[in-house]
């Protein structure tokens, strides 16, 4: 997902620019798989709160909390990040789903 928002070459410069802390990988983005992972780990345990510490931009984060069958519906997800930027990025990310969700 984030080689899609931010080519590899825009990641350098955020870094270069000190926008972020690290030189962020796309790699770092969690994929299909294991946002599939974490959701079955939740509805295994019957997860009420989510603590996810993140590296990257919400991705994991979003996938749990998107996952209504996942959490029940008073259930919350708590995430931190290290790195403002991405922190920012993430909260804006789950603005837009929140919005989307609200519409339909």
């Amino acid at each position: 997902m984030l080689n899609r928002v931010f080519a590899p070459r825009s990641q350098q410069q955020l870094y270069l620019d000190k926008k972020t802390k690290f030189l962020v990988s796309g790699r770092w983005s969690a994929n299909e798989q294991r946002c599939g992972l974490l959701q079955t780990l939740c509805a295994v345990s019957g997860a009420r709160r989510v603590l996810e510490i993140g590296q990257c931009c919400g991705v994991a984060m979003l996938a749990i909390a998107e996952a209504t069958q996942v959490l029940p519906s008073d259930g919350q997800v708590v995430t931190l990040k290290i790195d403002p930027f991405l922190a920012d990025f993430g909260k804006q990310a789950t603005r837009r789903v929140a919005a989307r969700t609200i519409e339909r």
